[in-house]
């Protein structure tokens, strides 16, 4: 060992534990402070590269990284970080070409086999992305994890699959049609264990024989699979993702409860949701201000209805547009998004961030028009107005990274043309 590499090490887990712990702008300090020290560190420079990537300075961060890999070649890390860079600013081809670089100095890698995989993913490769996602399992990304053998595909023949979901509520909604898809192509039982606001949602959803919330013990199961590998062990791809909409449906008496309380709401009703969870790593690109929305509500016979719940509602008090309000009670008991899906039914457009708002409305089959950032979540791809994933949908890109009000001005221009009127509406 090289006289210093231990005290090296040591004085590394501090800034990496802040990095984890999204505390970005203070592990930056720390790492600049290291650069001062150990200038030619590759991993202090290659940290501080990192770090200024987390705040979005890309031009620093870049010096940084760049620096690192010229001072130690062989510093995977430098090159992985360098890959999550270029993805951030749409250079997918370089970031593919760093992340390869990273897992060849390190086939053992599993942030960096997952980083290639989502950019995979994201070019709309997804039959080369699907294997690296699963990488994810070895990171700890996994909720639950059990000793029975993982499913990999094979003739059920009357076995018991339990199906773990995973990561956010949005990504629950989207990919439980693989439920159904499970169940058209295997003679199994199906068990689904989900997170417990969504039980009462997805309990009518098909293909699955056994809901139960994520909280109770689990019934006896032969094989279990996570809900996001399914969709790789299918092998689908952007042409057979598609699923038969809508497979969530309302209840009909929450239909029209909500009928008779929007009844006076005049003209075109347009649902709105534009805060995500802040938990999220990536809320801050996908979510954009309420006052965003300014260009919608200013179109003649427009009414805007928000579907907003927690952080983000805020806004709501210091709107300078009007903005209906379902009430206390809207979405306050019996289980997650219930109301929101009754009064979805009851809209004419439901414009939403990409959060969980929007996977309801397009597993409802109703039309949703969601703005996304210029480097979206991996599920929309780079292109297109259209996703295989929900007809119902249309997709708003910026087309330069952070100009909502342009993405906005679109959707408002096709509004105005009744352009929506005549294609979109259900009537």
């Amino acid at each position: 060992m090289r006289a210093g590499a231990g005290k090296q090490r040591g004085l590394q887990r501090p800034r990496v534990a802040l990095s984890k712990l999204g505390r970005h702008a203070e592990a930056t300090v720390a790492y600049r402070r290291a650069t001062e020290l150990a200038p030619d560190s590759a991993t202090a420079v290659g940290g501080l590269g990192a770090a200024l990537t987390s705040l979005n300075r890309h031009a620093e961060a870049e010096h940084y990284l760049l620096r690192a890999i010229e001072l130690d070649a062989s510093e995977a890390s430098a090159h992985s970080n360098l890959g999550i860079l270029y993805k951030q600013l749409g250079r997918l081809d370089d970031a593919l070409r760093h992340y390869n670089r990273a897992i060849e100095l390190k086939p053992n890698y599993p942030e960096a086999q997952k980083a290639r995989a989502l950019c995979l993913l994201l070019k709309g490769d997804f039959q080369a992305g699907w294997p690296g996602y699963e990488w994810r399992a070895q990171m700890g990304d996994l909720r639950f994890v059990h000793p029975a053998p993982r499913w990999t595909g094979d003739p059920l023949a009357g076995r018991r699959l339990l199906i773990e979901t995973e990561q956010g509520l949005g990504d629950t909604i989207h990919f439980i049609r693989y439920a159904a898809e499970v169940k058209r192509l295997h003679e199994g039982q199906v068990i689904v264990a989900c997170e417990p606001p969504l039980v009462p949602l997805l309990r009518q959803a098909p293909g699955i024989d056994l809901l139960i919330a994520q909280d109770q013990p689990r019934p006896p199961f032969d094989v279990w699979a996570s809900l996001l590998s399914l969709p790789g062990i299918f092998q689908h791809d952007l042409t057979t993702a598609a699923a038969p909409i809508p497979y969530l449906r309302a209840e009909p008496d929450r239909v029209a409860h909500w009928k008779a309380r929007l009844a006076s709401i005049p003209g075109m009703k347009i649902g709105i949701a534009w805060q995500g969870n802040k938990e999220n790593a990536q809320n801050h690109n996908r979510s954009f201000p309420l006052a965003s929305l300014a260009p919608i509500a200013a179109i003649s016979g427009a009414s805007l209805v928000s579907l907003q719940k927690g952080s983000g509602a805020e806004e709501l008090a210091a709107s300078a547009f009007p903005v209906h309000q379902p009430g206390d009670d809207f979405d306050a008991a019996g289980g997650a998004f219930l109301d929101t899906a009754a009064v979805m039914m009851n809209l004419d457009l439901v414009i939403s961030a990409d959060t969980s708002v929007a996977h309801v409305a397009g597993a409802l089959g109703v039309p949703v028009w969601v703005p996304l950032a210029y480097v979206p979540d991996w599920r929309w791809t780079m292109h297109g107005e259209r996703t295989p994933w929900y007809p119902t949908m249309r997709l708003f890109r910026q087309t330069t990274p952070g100009d909502w009000p342009a993405a906005f001005q679109r959707i408002a221009a096709e509004l105005a043309s009744g352009h929506f009127t005549r294609n979109y509406s259900r009537g």
